[in-house]
């Protein structure tokens, strides 16, 4: 395959005709190429331009500029960035470098005073101005929530012509995780973990 498939969830997110054909569809995509691009989601279109924007000058820091707002000072809100390997997948070091963030909890929240696991501040660099992208788009997928879909933004070339991949995911309800992840050195992990 040399294009990544593009999928309308316009039928997931007004819940009309079509909903089990999607799910299908990103089924089959997930399963074929791991990525897709997403269409008809409603989210302005502006607002997914400034956030890649943000991300993609947030990771071009140097490590020791994004290490000031490193996951172990976000504590058990679960909140921050982790670098290339301090992450991992079924006990091996995973080849990317993300960002956490969660819906935007004040200190005196009872979830937060509590010491809820995932709920807290979150922790946005001093450059470039990441809060203000992030906590739209925050606001934006919990009014989407209800579709439980991942949206993947990138440049529109192919995978195969693609050596870094930046994207935002929401595996719940108010947490989002910003990631930026090295293709060539993911497919390695892979080969080596099947070896």
């Amino acid at each position: 395959m040399n294009e990544l498939p593009i999928i309308d969830v316009a039928p997931l997110v007004d819940g009309g005709v079509g909903a089990v054909r999607v799910a299908r569809q990103i089924a089959d995509a997930c399963r074929d190429t791991g990525f897709f691009y997403v269409v008809g989601h409603g989210v302005d279109r502006a607002l997914a331009l400034r956030l890649e924007a943000a991300s993609r000058g947030f990771f071009a820091l140097e490590l020791a500029e994004k290490l000031r707002i490193r996951m172990d000072l976000g504590g058990r809100a679960w909140r921050g960035y982790f670098p290339v390997g301090g992450e991992l997948t079924s006990g091996i070091p995973d080849d990317k470098e993300g960002l956490y963030f969660g819906a935007e909890l004040s200190t005196d929240d009872p979830r937060v005073v509590a010491g809820t696991p995932l709920h807290g501040c979150n922790l946005f660099p001093p450059r470039p101005d990441l809060g203000g992208p992030v906590l739209a788009w925050l606001d934006e997928m919990t009014r989407l929530i209800d579709t439980r879909f991942v949206i993947i933004t990138h440049n529109p070339i192919t995978m195969a012509r693609m050596n870094r991949l930046f994207g935002v995911t929401m595996a719940e309800r108010g947490v989002s995780q910003l990631v930026s992840v090295d293709l060539e050195g993911a497919v390695k992990i892979r080969d080596q973990a099947v070896a």
